[in-house]
């Protein structure tokens, strides 16, 4: 074994940067799995990770276990996530049927 190996870095490898968003539970139910709008000024990859079903009801939140949704954001670029996960905070949210 050689260990001065160092393996070449691949160019074709892209070397992105992620950061991830997540939704809190909010007492009521989940009315649909809405996506984020085609035309939002969005530059990153965004997926979108749900974690109940279409009509589940939800408690308020008590655990960092009670979460609705999570968003990946993926770009070469971490300034322009930054701006991608602002938009989102300030313009996208779950569809969700609030109980008061």
């Amino acid at each position: 074994m050689d260990l001065e190996y160092q393996a070449d870095v691949d160019p074709s490898w892209g070397c992105l940067k992620e950061a991830q968003v997540w939704w809190p539970y909010k007492k009521g139910f989940l009315r649909s799995h809405n996506t984020v709008p085609a035309d939002a000024p969005i530059n990153s990859s965004v997926e979108l990770r749900w974690k109940m079903e279409v009509g589940e009801k939800m408690c308020d939140p008590e655990s960092f276990a009670h979460f609705l949704v999570s968003a990946k954001l993926l770009h070469k670029d971490f300034e322009a996530i930054l701006k991608d996960v602002e938009w989102l905070q300030t313009n996208w949210k779950p569809d969700v049927i609030l109980n008061q």
